[in-house]
This record gives structure tokens, sequence and C-alpha cells, in this order.
């Protein structure tokens, strides 16, 4: 099917975010479940990185929020309509960044509107490969970008309108930038895989545990077997603890989980438990004022 505009324009042209069968956004949603079906059922290694619609925060060129449009809010002209591309997908596969990031085209010298995903993807990548693999690409520390503007700048209140429903966004700090805010999946469920960090961390460690795994392939089901596996996998879950990406784990093969029967059917059975690091994206901070005389315990400290 093709979508275009009176002006022969692609889908691009017609997404309107109005309502949530509006066919691009139909559409739109289709290549989400794509993208998760992939990343989830045939690589299983991966994560995918999703735009929000142009046109929930910009009209042709111009941002949707600006001085000359005055009665233009975040909360009135684009917080009602993230509903509709909420819940696209219920999956810990993916993340979605709404906040669309102006560039300026270097050999032109023209400013253009950049999709988020770009500059979400290359935090990801600069996390991995200057901090580790399950920290969270976002904030000060590893979510500051190089753009010469965003088509809205949230509040902690309104952001928190994008938080909430599945969506990262970005913001200005005038002493730091622009930066990446929030590491939220695309999983609706209130578990640690809504968080990036988790995904990314239980990616890192299944990928090590398959590519270990496979040299054990056609060696005898023994005892001495099973804990040399137990003892190739380890250094990478202690030194995923050792560096802030977990609390704790167990790491389990041994007769309980492989019985006679199990070793009959010549399989291995490897159980591992993982407590994972929870980040901190919330602070909050109490000041109290006491009286020249007053203790410091009945002030609660």
């Amino acid at each position: 099917m093709s979508i275009t505009d009176a002006l022969g324009n692609s889908m691009l042209g017609m997404w309107k975010c109005e309502k949530a069968d509006d066919k691009a956004v139909m559409m739109w949603k289709t290549v989400l479940l794509k993208y998760d079906n992939f990343c989830k059922n045939i690589r299983k290694d991966c994560m995918f990185i999703a735009d929000g619609l142009r046109p929930l925060c910009l009209k042709g060129n111009a941002k949707l929020i600006r001085p000359t449009n005055y009665k233009n809010t975040i909360s009135n002209a684009i917080a009602p309509y993230v509903k509709y591309i909420a819940g696209a997908v219920d999956t810990s596969y993916g993340a979605g960044y709404c906040d669309w990031m102006m560039k300026e085209d270097e050999f032109t010298g023209l400013n253009f509107w950049l999709p988020p995903s770009i500059k979400a993807c290359g935090v990801y990548i600069n996390t991995t490969n200057n901090s580790f693999y399950w920290d969270a690409p976002a904030g000060v520390n590893r979510g500051k970008i190089d753009v010469k503007d965003i088509a809205f700048n949230p509040t902690v209140q309104e952001g928190a309108n994008f938080y909430t429903k599945s969506w990262n966004y970005c913001t200005w700090y005038e002493d730091e930038g622009h930066v990446i805010e929030g590491q939220r999946t695309f999983q609706t469920r209130p578990t640690a895989f809504d968080r990036v960090n988790v995904r990314r961390l239980f990616l890192y460690l299944e990928r090590k545990t398959f590519l270990h795994g496979k040299y054990f392939l056609y060696e005898g089901n023994t005892a001495y077997s099973r804990q040399r596996l137990i003892d190739t996998l380890t250094p990478y879950f202690e030194n995923a603890k050792n560096k802030g990406g977990i609390y704790d784990y167990r790491i389990i093969c041994d007769e309980t989980n492989n019985t006679p029967d199990t070793i009959d059917r010549n399989e291995l059975h490897i159980k591992i438990g993982i407590k994972p690091t929870k980040t901190i994206e919330f602070i909050d901070a109490t000041f109290v004022c006491l009286r020249t005389g007053g203790s410091w315990s009945e002030a609660g400290f």
C-alpha cells in the first residue's frame, strides 16, 4: 500500500499523530513490531532504537513549540498526542526517543532536523566503548550530544509525561548542553527489564554464555565438564559484579539440574540467576532548618 499526501510526498507527510488508528501510525507500529521480532526472536542478542513521529514535535521545518507561537506549549501541543504512540509495541528489546534534533550540514551550512535515534545510537556506542555495557546510556555523564537545538525542552514535570509512557527525550542544561534523558524500554510491565541498562546487561551476559558454551558441545557430560563451564563463565559475571552491573549472581550446573534422565537425552542444563543493578533516576533532597539550640535528633538526623 502506498501512502502519500496530495503533493505526492511520502507517508512522512501524513503522520499527524491525531489518532491511534491513523494509517501512517499503524504502519509505523508495524515496522516496530518487525524490529522487535528480529531482535527478540531472530538475532536474540540486540535491541532496536525507534524514533517518535516527526509531526509530534515539528511542523515542516519549524518547531511546534516556539516563541512566535506562544499559545503552543508542550502541555497542550505535544503531550496530549503522546498516548497515540504509546504502547506501540510491548517489549524490552527496544527503546524510543521522541525529541528531534537540529544539526548543521557540514557541506551546505544549512540546518536540518535529525531523527533522535541517530544520536541515541551514538550514546549507546560511546557508553559501550568508554564505560560499561550495563551502564545507562543517558544523563550528563554519558548522554551528552552535539546538536544545535532540540524540538522541545521539557521541564522535569513535562518530561514525566513522556517517560511514564515509555518514551525518552532530551533536555538542555545551561552548564552541560544537550543531554539525553531517560532509559526506558518499550516494556509496559514494571519489571527490571523496563530499563535499557538491564536489557543490555542480559544481552551481554547471554552472548558470553552462548559464545563459550559452544566449546562444550560434544564433550562428556561429567562433573568435570560442568565445573569447567562454570569456571569459564564466572569471570564475566564477577567482572559485571565488581564494576557495578549486578548486585549478585548464582550459576548452577551440577547434578541437581543435570539428572540421569537429562544426561541420557544428551543435554546439559545451566541455570543462571542475576540481581541487576538499578539506576538512580530520581533524587529527592530534603532540607531542614533547625533553630540555633535545636538538636539534630529532633530533626530526624
